[in-house]
């Protein structure tokens, strides 16, 4: 898990860069500043020593809410061994599709040379645009509170109880 991390003070930074983003870019009549890509993502990377395992379907079971399992000829025997490392993706359109799509990514990594497991959850909107306007800054900022609201419901609701008391009581070595 992040530590020191604070939406509002992110907030200020989007700000910041859009601010320099459109100094920087040349006004022309010919060549608006339109965005054709805009995403907001969280890393979170989950390592010992908090986390016993770095298996990542003990993680996706113990850890989580998604119902997780291994058919019986992956959990081992003559020929394989338990499978501990691998990588889970998926991708769903917003509600709201003016947000585009929520994708997550769980997958066997490492954190400070210890294994473990990072999970990235973003919200990308690689097509329709015009909400943005021409980079305008209150529409970047509108976007990505919205997007926030999108990953924080998601983490909530898919962490397990278990896990969440474990990042409120440290969030910096949360499981």
């Amino acid at each position: 898990m992040s530590t020191g991390y604070e939406w509002v003070k992110f907030v200020e930074l989007i700000s910041h860069a859009v601010s320099a983003l459109r100094v920087a870019y040349p006004v022309t009549a010919v060549s608006p500043l339109t965005p054709c890509h805009i995403e907001l993502r969280y890393v979170d990377v989950f390592a010992a020593p908090v986390m016993a395992s770095s298996s990542l379907p003990e993680f996706l079971s113990t850890h989580t809410t998604l119902p997780f399992g291994m058919p019986p000829f992956l959990k081992g025997g003559d020929f394989l061994h338990n499978v501990v490392e691998g990588q889970v993706s998926l991708s769903l359109s917003c509600a709201d599709p003016t947000l585009g799509k929520f994708g997550l990514n769980v997958a066997s990594g490492s954190a400070n040379e210890r294994p473990g497991l990072i999970m990235t959850s973003r919200v990308v909107n690689d097509g329709d645009l015009g909400v943005l306007g021409e980079c305008d800054a209150t529409a970047v900022l509108t976007w990505a509170e919205r997007a926030h609201k999108v990953t924080s419901k998601f983490f909530k609701d898919f962490m397990t109880q278990d896990a969440m008391k474990l990042f409120h009581q440290n969030p910096s070595e949360a499981p």
